[in-house]
């Protein structure tokens, strides 16, 4: 985050994905988008390189989401 920006604004970055209502499922992670969106806007991550967006979205969504996002598939040319 530039400075300008944190001398500005504390932001802190969504709670964790919430996996444990499987029946709120979609309305969770639409919402946990959202929010992760904003967050990446108005700390600027959004500018940093794509490893470290990668990064920031693991470490960003919670153990459990990752334990799901770890059992995806993804093809060679698929980017993750």
């Amino acid at each position: 985050m530039s400075e300008r920006m944190n001398s500005r604004l504390q932001v802190q970055p969504p709670a964790y994905l919430n996996t444990e209502e499987t029946g709120r499922l979609a309305d969770n992670w639409n919402r946990w988008r959202t929010q992760y969106g904003d967050f990446r806007t108005l700390t600027e991550m959004d500018r940093e390189s794509s490893p470290v967006q990668l990064a920031l979205f693991r470490h960003t969504i919670g153990p459990d989401a990752l334990r799901v996002i770890n059992g995806f598939t993804y093809s060679p040319d698929e980017d993750r």
